[in-house]
């Protein structure tokens, strides 16, 4: 994170909001250049009950049904993964279960590579999102920019924000 401060400043603190609904915060006070050197261990810990493709999660009145996952090569020069990245594509169906409308997004999808969030590439116009009718379909991707080292690939779908239930698909 980068602030612009003025020059003069004797204290200079950062506050951040761990739960928007008790207000809880954790204070960082800069003293000085220094670095932690803390480095992000990797885990290669696979979630027991990560959805594979062809299989269906129950979810909160709907069903999602893991259709595809595959390499996806973008064909314009300009929108191009990273330096040792490559994009791939999850595609779903899902099912409105209820009797009332229901919604789904792309957004409410997390990637992690090695149990290290990884970026979302909105680069297709399939994605999936939007409301779906009692008893109607809807289907789409999501992509994510995925390190090609990496050992254990995820995809998590947040089914309740109260709750933060969420359901893992199995991406390698």
């Amino acid at each position: 994170v980068i602030f612009e401060v003025p020059n003069d400043s004797q204290k200079i603190e950062v506050e951040y909001e761990t739960n928007v609904f008790t207000k809880k915060k954790i204070k960082f006070i800069f003293d000085g250049n220094k670095d932690s050197g803390f480095i992000l261990k990797k885990s290669a810990k696979v979630s027991t009950k990560a959805y594979k493709v062809g299989q269906t999660a129950d979810i909160s009145n709907m069903k999602m049904t893991y259709v595809s996952c595959e390499n996806y090569t973008s064909d314009s020069e300009f929108i191009q993964p990273a330096e040792g990245c490559h994009y791939v594509t999850l595609t779903f169906d899902c099912k409105n279960t209820s009797k009332t409308d229901q919604s789904v997004s792309f957004y409410s999808f997390d990637g992690y590579a090695d149990g290290k969030a990884i970026e979302q590439a909105y680069l297709r116009d399939d994605g999936i999102g939007g409301t779906i009718s009692a008893g109607r379909n809807i289907s789409g991707t999501v992509v994510f920019q995925v390190p090609d080292d990496a050992k254990v690939v995820e995809a998590e779908y947040l089914d309740n924000i109260w709750t933060s239930k969420r359901i893992v698909f199995k991406i390698k």
